[in-house]
């Protein structure tokens, strides 16, 4: 607004000065108050149990095991493909 305005807008409501609301939920002996509902866990869940590891100790399991699956040479996969080849020459 500039100084030289005559227009005037009262300020916004702050709560204070609202009057309370006056709101009320019927209240039956048939209402629901709480409802509750069992957790079912699965089979495979109730037989686990906590196991604790130290962190060097999964470490070295860990590189242990990428050592074994990387040690090994892929011989099943080209005898496939020579044995693909011979068949498929064969046919």
């Amino acid at each position: 607004m500039s100084t030289g305005s005559t227009d005037f807008s009262p300020p916004p409501a702050t709560v204070s000065g609202l009057p309370a609301s006056d709101i009320q939920a019927p209240v039956t002996e048939d209402s629901v108050v709480h409802q509750a509902f069992p957790v079912r866990r699965p089979e495979s869940e109730l037989k686990d149990f906590m196991v604790q590891v130290r962190a060097g100790t999964l470490d070295r399991r860990r590189m242990q095991l990428a050592s074994v699956t990387k040690a090994r040479s892929p011989w099943p996969w080209v005898m496939l493909g020579v044995s693909s080849l011979a068949f498929g020459s064969f046919l």
